[in-house]
Parts: C-alpha cells; structure tokens; sequence
C-alpha cells in the first residue's frame, strides 16, 4: 500500500456521515498505515509510487517465480567466513535483561537480507521477516523482547 493514496474499507467517508454523522477521512478510515499498524491487512507499505514498487520487487525477489522452481539464491557478495563478532556481547548473561532480535537477526543474516514484514516499530511484539542465509531463504518468525533505550 501507498500512504496518503490507498484505502481499503467497506464504505467510504460520505457513508459514514451519512449514517452515523460522524466524519472521518479516508485515511483515518482504512489507510496504509491502518491497514499496517491495526488490522494487519498489510504486510509493506511504501511513501509513494516509486518506494512502494521497489519494496514490492524486493519482496518478489525473494520468491521463486513458480510452485515448481526452487526458492532463488541470494545475493553472495556477503563473506561466508564473516564472523558476527557483536553477538557475543548481544545476548545478556541475565535472561531478564531484554535485547534487540532486530540486531540479532542483522548479525546472524546474509547482510542486507533482512526485509521486515508489518514493520511497526522496534518494539514491535513479533517479527515477521524474509531473509537470505548462505544464500538460501529461510522464513523466519521471532518474539522481539521489549527493547529498553
């Protein structure tokens, strides 16, 4: 979805007045960011055309073109013998103390692989991510601890 150009609801604004008075724009109503934050119908939004297509491509590129072909191989310009040296301090001794599955993920991933699905906020509940790891596509999805800043 595009914010500030696509809606998705049931009945437009005018009904709405018209039935209960209230007025409420579209936006408000079923928007991008409604669609995204409240009931989930959508999995990326885009600020215009352009960023919405290109976050659309990306998606795609992580699927194979067909039932029948295999799942694409990533990008392999990520070293295969990279050592994630900030997972070693990531991870708190303490299991009480949160920690960012965000920065996890980033470190344990093909770089650049990590597309977040319904992206809300860092301190969103559930990850939902499509990722490339040895350049092969695990689906992955992980209780994001509350991040403490």
């Amino acid at each position: 979805m595009v914010r500030g150009k696509s809606y998705m609801f049931l009945t437009g604004p005018a009904v709405i007045k018209t039935v209960t008075g209230e007025e409420v724009d579209s936006e408000t109503l079923g928007g991008a960011d409604v669609h995204l934050n409240t009931s989930g119908n959508a999995h990326l939004v885009g600020d215009n055309d352009e960023d919405a297509i290109a976050i659309a491509r990306r998606a795609l590129s992580y699927l194979p073109s067909n039932n029948v072909d295999m799942a694409p191989v990533g990008d392999q310009s990520d070293d295969i013998n990279r050592r994630a040296e900030a997972l070693n301090t990531l991870v708190p001794i303490d299991p009480s103390i949160p920690y960012s599955m965000h920065d996890a993920i980033e470190q344990i991933v093909d770089a650049g692989s990590f597309l977040e699905l319904q992206k809300v906020s860092r301190a969103t509940p559930l990850l939902v991510l499509r990722v490339w790891a040895d350049n092969r596509l695990p689906s992955s999805r992980r209780n994001q601890l509350t991040v403490q800043d």
